[in-house]
């Protein structure tokens, strides 16, 4: 994206003031020995350099700050109370937990991406590379669960997409500049 006149002189004007302010704060800072806080530095307690014993050559400095600690009390993530079951009995202590698992429906499915087309042969036929050609399917979008029904027809190779719907069809599942869309297409077995 090209920049305008004043987009332009913004970046200048940023650039040079960066040019000169960070070498100008290296050099009020560069023959400072003492371990009180500098120019850059902001932010961090230290004690004031009255209060404290002057060091010696070869002690460390020891400085306390705040910078990454939070200042919110903390809280025990572990506690010794049991649980709370919004709804349903509290489950036996040592014993199974019932899992509820739905039946195998008799179909298959995939997950695709589908777009549109209107030259579609019919608004009832689908283009597909990867479905047995003449299958009826069920094309459901998985974003607002809506479905609709169309045939199989065999893709050309140049085809993108995972499936091609009609525009008829395709506004029964997803508005046209949403495309493409994820679905799921199943067939009977």
């Amino acid at each position: 994206m090209p920049l305008d006149d004043t987009d332009r002189r913004r970046f200048y004007l940023a650039a040079l003031f960066s040019l000169i302010a960070l070498p100008a704060l290296w050099f009020a800072n560069r023959d400072n020995p003492a371990p009180r806080p500098n120019i850059a530095t902001a932010g961090v307690d230290l004690p004031s350099p009255a209060a404290s014993a002057e060091p010696t050559a070869g002690t460390p400095i020891t400085v306390k700050t705040t910078i990454g600690q939070s200042n919110l009390p903390t809280l025990d993530t572990i506690r010794d109370t049991d649980p709370i079951f919004l709804d349903g009995p509290a489950p036996q202590r040592g014993g199974v937990a019932e899992i509820a698992v739905p039946t195998a429906d008799e179909s298959d499915s995939i997950f695709a991406q589908a777009t549109f087309l209107s030259t579609v042969p019919d608004t009832r036929t689908c283009l597909a590379k990867v479905i047995p050609p003449g299958q009826t399917v069920t094309v459901i979008n998985l974003d607002n669960l809506r479905s609709t029904i169309c045939r199989i027809s065999l893709a050309p190779t140049s085809q993108r997409a995972d499936i091609v719907l009609h525009t008829n069809n395709f506004v029964g599942l997803a508005d046209l500049t949403d495309a493409p869309i994820s679905v799921q297409v199943r067939w009977p077995r």
